[in-house]
């Protein structure tokens, strides 16, 4: 009977068949970018195999882990011309002539001033590092250091590098791990958000340890560099730059390819052996006999369509950024106007991340006045300040108060409020005000809205918000209830001082071609206009021509 040739194979060998292979991460070789290498995220020892940033609805990044997005983002930003460039663009037109927080009570305004200024804290300069850092990182990881006993608040910039991972529940970031050594283990740090517990102190203030704050996340709760999706047509962009280069280095070379007619292998070794050190100069000439010919050789390369392949690869960069290219400093393709066309989409796509910038500073401003206040700095609810009515010349009868007590009830006072609400954070403009156009439009809208407002067609107050918006597009930061309160107070004391004086309905009328009202009289819509002197120059005599 033949032996079977089957081998039994041991307890072991089978508990290891039946156990399931772990997961493993895919490897990346040495380059940075493994592409065509082999080792890198596409190579086929990886085929089929699930990244461990995915989840198991492929809702991570697939095809790089997060350490290797962050290696990315941050070589790029420093080796990648283009790719800086874009990252400057968002700062440079969104944070970078600086934010101001300010607040209508004093004693919040000088928290605020100490944490803004504060050395360590440098919001000044650190605005746009911190900007850059959540475009390279895709994530902004902000610890607080609180002092005990005044409050005042201390920040310290978190290198996304230095994060192990962070915990979610239902989609918010709500923990941080960070990494450590055998001598100092990883901390795990609260994300700072609203205190819900109604038995603890402080209840609905912002407690925790470190702000966090992430783009492009995907449900792991992690970031990911802007940089990372036209990653690829930057490095292909720089790579074809460089082999023009090299490309423009040998299309300077040539050679001289010399013949000499019946002579033997031994005398062009000869004579090759006797020019070898004697190569021609500049300038220089040479006599040869009828059996010898010098040519030069150049090289032929080719390449008339390097402009239109260049152009290729940086439709792609300005897709994936959302930059229009004449902001890149080329502006073959494009003039005045369309540029100006173009720029419509693109600050769109700067007023959002500057939104996003503004709500971060808000948040810490938040976290700051809420730290005071739990020190005791300052009290739970604070009073805005109300700004001083303007007072005129009491006149005989009256009692020396502000003109708009005498004239209407007085303001309700104003109610206590929490300290962050006084609280108001002033960002840069985008785009430059044209002061010609804006002139030009007030002008216009402002003869437009006395018309209509003695025709009857628009109400004062109407008037006010307009103009409000027209001022404001000059760069004043003005409301409509401002600029009423103001008028108001400059007709009355205006009445007070000078009874004789035309009002500004009156005014508005003659600059519209209306009949101004008279003293005391709402103003008749239609009217035509008469002459001021009409009424009191005397008449011109007529002389009769016989």
């Amino acid at each position: 009977m033949a032996r079977s040739s089957r081998t039994t194979r041991t307890h072991a060998e089978a508990v290891a068949a039946a156990t399931p292979e772990p997961l493993r991460e895919s490897v990346v070789g040495a380059d940075l970018w493994g592409d065509l290498n082999g080792g890198g995220p596409f190579s086929q020892e990886d085929y089929g195999w699930r990244p461990l940033t995915a989840g198991k609805g492929n809702e991570g990044i697939t095809t790089v882990t997060q350490r290797r997005a962050l290696r990315i983002g941050r070589s790029l930003f420093r080796t990648n011309g283009m790719a800086k460039r874009s990252i400057r663009l968002f700062t440079d037109y969104c944070v970078a002539e600086g934010f101001e927080p300010t607040s209508s009570d004093e004693s919040v305004q000088e928290i605020l001033t100490r944490h803004w200024e504060d050395w360590d804290n440098d919001w000044t300069r650190r605005l746009t590092e911190y900007a850059e850092e959540i475009l390279i990182s895709g994530e902004l990881c902000l610890r607080t250091h609180v002092n005990e006993n005044n409050g005042h608040v201390t920040l310290e910039l978190i290198p996304s590098e230095r994060i192990k991972g962070v915990a979610v529940d239902n989609g918010i970031v709500r923990q941080v791990v960070l990494m450590g050594t055998v001598a100092n283990p990883g901390e795990t740090l609260n994300v700072i958000a609203p205190q819900s517990d109604p038995t603890a102190d402080g209840e609905g203030r912002l407690m925790g340890d470190v702000f966090f704050f992430a783009i492009n996340a995907d449900r792991t709760g992690r970031g990911y560099s802007d940089l990372l999706p036209v990653a690829d047509w930057l490095k292909g962009h720089d790579t074809f730059l460089w082999s023009r280069l090299e490309r423009a280095q040998l299309l300077n070379m040539f050679l001289y390819i010399i013949k000499m007619e019946g002579a033997s292998p031994a005398q062009i070794e000869e004579y090759a052996k006797k020019i070898a050190g004697d190569k021609p100069r500049p300038g220089s000439f040479r006599v040869v006999g009828d059996k010898e010919t010098w040519e030069t050789v150049e090289p032929k390369l080719g390449g008339a369509d390097a402009m239109d392949e260049s152009r290729l690869y940086k439709g792609q960069i300005v897709a994936g950024t959302g930059i229009a290219e004449h902001l890149y400093g080329w502006g073959e393709s494009s003039n005045r106007a369309t540029a100006a066309t173009m720029n419509d989409s693109v600050y769109k796509t700067f007023s959002a991340f500057q939104r996003l910038m503004r709500g971060i500073v808000l948040r810490v401003l938040r976290y700051v006045t809420d730290q005071a206040v739990l020190a005791g700095r300052l009290d739970e609810t604070v009073t805005p300040h109300q700004p001083a009515k303007s007072r005129v010349k009491a006149q005989p009868g009256q009692d020396d108060a502000p003109a708009t007590a005498r004239k209407r009830p007085a303001a309700p006072a104003a109610k206590p409020v929490d300290p962050f609400e006084t609280v108001t954070l002033t960002v840069p403009e985008m785009i430059a005000t044209d002061m010609a156009a804006a002139a030009t439009t007030l002008q216009t809208a402002t003869a437009g809205l006395a018309t209509a407002h003695q025709a009857g067609m628009v109400d004062m107050e109407t008037c006010h918000e307009a103009m409000a918006v027209l001022l404001q597009g000059l760069g004043l930061d003005i409301d409509a209830d401002t600029i009423a309160g103001r008028v108001a107070e400059e007709e009355e004391e205006r009445a007070a001082n000078a009874p004789a004086m035309p009002s500004m309905a009156q005014i508005l009328a003659g600059a519209t071609g209306q009949q101004p009202p008279a003293p005391g009289q709402p103003a008749q819509p239609g009217q035509p206009i008469k002459p001021a002197m009409a009424a009191t120059a005397p008449a011109s005599p007529v002389r009769k021509v016989a």
